[in-house]
C-alpha cells in the first residue's frame, strides 16, 4: 500500500486512460511526480487540462496519508495495473481497475474461480441450494466470486469461507 496508488485510485477519470498513464509511465509515484513537477510528460489527448486538473485536485496530503494509516492499519493492500502481483485476467482489458484494493492473498485471483450472484431477497431453498453449491465448488478447490450483498451472494461467501475456500 503506498499513498500514490491511494491518490491516483481516487482521481476522478476513466480507468482506461489511467491505464494508459500507468502504462507510459510505470508506477503511480512517476505519474505523481510528472503531473506535479513536469507538467507537459503527462498530457495524452486533447484534454490535457482536464487531465491534469484531476490529477492535481485529487492530491490532498492530509486526506491521503489518514486513509493510508486507516489501511494499513486494517491489512488493506493495494496493487496497480503495471504491477506484477495484478491478476493476468484483468490485464486483457483497456478499462480494468487502476488500482485494485485487497486484504489476504490477491495471488488467488489467477486460479479457477466460479462466480456466483443471485437475488438478495431470496427464498429458504435458494439459500440453501447457495450454500450446497457454494461447499462443492470450495471442496473442489475452486475460488468463489461473489459479493457480500445479503442474500445469494452471501450465501455463497459464507458457504466459502466455512469449507476452506477461497473468496
Amino acid at each position: 500500500m503506498n499513498i500514490y496508488d491511494l491518490w491516483f485510485a481516487s482521481v476522478k477519470m476513466s480507468n482506461k486512460i489511467k491505464n494508459y498513464l500507468l502504462k507510459n509511465f510505470k508506477s503511480t509515484r512517476e505519474i505523481y511526480i510528472h503531473s506535479i513537477f513536469n507538467r507537459d510528460s503527462i498530457f495524452v489527448s486533447k484534454d490535457y487540462n482536464k487531465i491534469y486538473g484531476e490529477l492535481k485536485k485529487a492530491w490532498n496530503r492530509d486526506k491521503l496519508e489518514s486513509l493510508l494509516e486507516y489501511s494499513l492499519n486494517e491489512g488493506i493492500e493495494s496493487v496497480n495495473s503495471c504491477a506484477e502481483k495484478y491478476p493476468y485476467r484483468l490485464k486483457n482489458y483497456d478499462d480494468s481497475p487502476s488500482v485494485l484494493f485487497y486484504k489476504g492473498n490477491i495471488d488467488i485471483l489467477n486460479n479457477v474461480s466460479v462466480a456466483m450472484v443471485g437475488a438478495r431477497d431470496c427464498s429458504l431453498y435458494g439459500k440453501n441450494v447457495a450454500l450446497l453449491i457454494g461447499r462443492e465448488i470450495s471442496m473442489n478447490n475452486l475460488n468463489i466470486i461473489s459479493g457480500m450483498a445479503r442474500g445469494i451472494d452471501g450465501c455463497c461467501h459464507r458457504a466459502a469461507v466455512e469449507n476452506g475456500g477461497d473468496t
